[in-house]
This record gives C-alpha cells, sequence and structure tokens, in this order.
C-alpha cells in the first residue's frame, strides 16, 4: 500500500513537472500567423509615419498577440514608450521582452536606459552589462561599444547625481508634454 501511494506520488510529480516545462516553451506560431504580424508591424510603422501613435501602438499590441515570437514588434513599442516619456511603462514592458527574448542585446540596452530614467541605477547597470556581454559574444563592436559607454556612464554617475539627473529629465519630459 505504502509502495503504491509513493508511485502514485512520483508519477504526479513527473506529470506535473513534465506540464510546467511544456508550458514555458516558446508558442508554435502558424506561417498564416508571421504573415498577420508582419502585416500589423508595417500598419504600426504607417501608423507612426501619419503620428498615430494611439494607432501604432495599438497595432503593435495586436502584432504581439497574433505572434509573440516577433522581438522587433517589442522593440517598436519600447522605443515609441522611450519616446513619448513613458519610462515607467516601457521599464515595465522591456522587462517583459528580456524575459521573452533573454540574448537580445538591443531589449538590454533600452531596458538600461529605460530604468535609468525612472532612477532606477542598478537595474540600468545590470541590464547595460547584460547588453553589452550580447554584443561582444556576437562580435557586434559597434553595439558594444555603445553598450559598453552607457555602462560606465552610469558606473561613473554617483548616486546623488544620479537622482538629480532624473528630476531634469523629468521636468523635461513634462514641459515637453505641455
Amino acid at each position: 500500500m505504502k509502495k503504491a501511494i509513493i508511485v502514485l506520488l512520483a508519477a504526479v510529480a513527473l506529470v506535473g513537472c513534465q506540464q510546467k516545462q511544456e508550458s514555458t516553451q516558446a508558442p508554435v506560431v502558424t506561417p498564416d500567423r508571421k504573415e498577420m504580424g508582419q502585416k500589423l508591424m508595417l500598419k504600426s510603422i504607417q501608423d507612426l509615419e501619419k503620428k498615430d501613435l494611439k494607432g501604432a501602438i495599438s497595432s503593435l499590441e495586436e502584432a504581439i498577440k497574433v505572434n509573440p515570437t516577433e522581438p522587433e514588434a517589442y522593440l517598436l513599442m519600447s522605443q515609441i514608450l522611450l519616446k513619448v516619456g513613458e519610462y515607467g511603462h516601457a521599464a515595465d514592458f522591456l522587462e517583459q521582452t528580456v524575459k521573452n527574448f533573454p540574448d537580445n542585446g538591443t531589449a538590454f540596452y533600452m531596458m538600461s536606459i529605460a530604468n535609468r530614467m525612472v532612477g532606477k541605477k542598478l537595474p540600468a547597470v545590470l541590464a547595460a552589462r547584460r547588453s553589452a556581454e550580447i554584443f561582444q559574444a556576437a562580435n557586434d563592436k559597434e553595439n558594444f561599444t555603445k553598450s559598453a559607454v552607457l555602462l560606465q556612464e552610469l558606473i561613473d554617475t554617483k548616486d546623488d547625481q544620479f537622482a538629480a539627473d532624473v528630476k531634469q529629465a523629468a521636468a523635461q519630459t513634462t514641459s515637453a508634454k505641455e
């Protein structure tokens, strides 16, 4: 009886582990969904050219839902959020982006910028470092250099100066929106 219970518990644990492993795998995207995602990306770019940010964001959100495996949609959305001064939203969005694309140096670079703008020095430093590591491993000298310069600037900025820079950037963003 005890052996049967142990075997049953082991089987349940094994099934649970297997289901958890399956749920963390990347979603399968059909060619139709990839094509639809690309069309939505193009629409978002057209919306941007027309200066229709809401339309661009809406198209990108839909593109990400249709094809969550396309990093370009995430990066474009992040660029828009950074451009309009939604740094906190951009930082949160990029946190999810780097979870989905852990080897994308550009996503980590942008996450570093977003965290810098909201005053999160340590996350900014860590993201810049990861970005530099990714670009160095890919032998992308130009982007490695940009990441290394950003990392050095973050490290060299004293904490009190970092906070003052964030306040100044926030004031500039607020006045630009008005």
